[in-house]
Formats: structure tokens, C-alpha cells, sequence
């Protein structure tokens, strides 16, 4: 029955349940009417009641030498709710730490295809980089073709946030110019790996690789990962010259 249900996510017991309905349904009643009418042993039926007093939704009232027990009228079951809806939200709080605990260690990988997941990618890497961020970059022939791939919203919220960048090519695919923000790096000529036209982004905890000829984009999140490519691109960043 629902209004079991009810009462059974609001953290009633089951006896508490059985003597709050006979009550509703009844008015008021004793102990030994309780008893009676619910079947449930006196010893237990005491027990259902101080836990349903303990909620303030049982009161008791004095006749003669008896206690008489009345149920509070069902909408004070709200209170309840709200009690066990406050419950919840401090200690899903715990549960998101104990959560992120466990993701920090997991890498998480997502996949995407397109121009759109291209595009996409650019997008994240500026918004999900703070004020003054850096990113770094290993850069290919496309990708400084790559004006049908990025937004307009893209380099107006790179420059606003004055994004660091700093780029690792080859002397076939570097701009001579170099433009604000901007740090480019070239590998020999006998090295011919940005010749595949894949692009390595390292940004906050994430790492993306961007497959321009098949428009694949894999993206890998998790913090140890993200800093152990970080610092492989320094030390060869460091090793090149301008």
C-alpha cells in the first residue's frame, strides 16, 4: 500500500507504521486498544509509541487512569520529510568527497567525433582554464589551418582570460610571427611526428588528443595523468629551441 510506502521512506518502523495507521483510522485509542486492534504484543506496541512520540506525531493525553494516544494530523509529516531532506543533503556532501576520492584515482575518458567534437574540445580547454592559465600544446599542420574549427566565442574567452600558451611544432607548420600569449617551439627537421596531424593538449587535469584526418577527439581526465604530461612537455619544452 502507498501510504506504507509513505510512512516507510519517511523512516518509520514497520510497527511504527501499523500503530500510526490504526490511530489515524481510529481517532485515539490506548494501549490495550492498540493492542487489540493492531495485534501487535503490549511490549512492542509501547516501543512503536516512543518512537512515534520521539517524531511529534503521537501525543499522549491523560483519562482517568488510563493514556490515551492521538496521531497528529498527517501534515505534520512534512516536518518529518523535512528532517530526513536535511539529513540527506549533509551527508551527500560526504558521499560526493568519498566520490571524488575515488575518481581522482580513475581516470575518466570520453570520445568524440566531428567538427563539432573539435570545436567542442577548444571550447573546454578556454573555459575550463582559470584567469591567467596556461595550457601547452603539441601542434600540427591543421591545426594552424584550424580557423573552420573554433567558435567565435573561443578566442574572445581566451584572450579575455589572458590564456598562456606555450607550443611544441615543427619548422614546417611554425608561425614566424609570434602573437601575444604565445610561446612556440619547433622539434627538428628530421623529426617528421606532427606530420600525422594529430594535436596533444595538456590543460587543468585533462589531456586531449585531436585526430584532424579522422576528426577523433579522446579526451583523459585525472589530475596525476594530466601533470605527468604536463611535465614531459616542459622538459623537451626546455630542451628546444625558439
Amino acid at each position: 500500500m502507498k501510504k506504507f510506502e509513505i510512512l516507510n521512506n519517511l523512516g518509520f518502523s514497520e510497527h511504527e507504521k501499523q500503530v500510526y495507521l490504526f490511530l489515524l483510522e481510529h481517532g485515539a485509542g490506548s494501549a490495550t486498544e492498540i493492542e487489540t486492534g493492531a495485534d501487535i504484543p503490549r511490549p512492542t506496541v509501547y516501543k512503536a509509541l516512543e518512537g512515534l512520540i520521539s517524531k511529534n506525531i503521537v501525543s499522549i493525553s491523560p483519562k482517568g487512569k488510563r493514556k490515551i494516544y492521538s496521531p497528529a494530523e498527517p501534515d505534520k509529516l512534512s516536518l518529518i520529510f523535512k528532517q530526513v531532506e536535511n539529513s540527506f543533503l549533509e551527508n551527500i556532501e560526504d558521499l560526493y568527497r568519498l566520490y571524488e576520492k575515488g575518481s581522482s584515482k580513475k581516470p575518466m575518458v570520453s570520445f568524440a567525433e566531428g567538427k563539432t567534437a573539435i570545436s567542442d574540445s577548444y571550447m573546454d580547454i578556454v573555459e575550463s582554464l582559470p584567469k591567467n592559465g596556461k595550457y601547452y600544446r603539441y601542434s600540427s599542420i591543421e591545426e594552424f589551418n584550424r580557423e573552420r574549427y573554433i567558435s567565435k566565442e573561443y578566442r574572445g574567452t581566451r584572450d579575455k582570460k589572458g590564456l598562456e600558451r606555450y607550443i611544441i611544432t615543427n619548422e614546417s607548420t611554425r608561425i614566424k610571427k609570434e602573437k601575444l600569449g604565445r610561446v612556440i617551439k619547433v622539434v627538428p627537421k628530421s623529426f617528421d611526428l606532427f606530420e600525422y596531424n594529430i594535436n596533444q593538449v595538456i590543460y587543468g587535469d585533462k589531456v586531449s588528443f585531436i585526430d584532424f584526418d579522422s576528426g577523433n577527439v579522446i579526451t583523459i581526465q585525472q589530475e596525476k595523468f594530466a601533470e605527468f604530461q604536463r611535465k614531459i612537455f616542459k622538459l623537451l619544452f626546455s630542451k628546444l629551441d625558439s
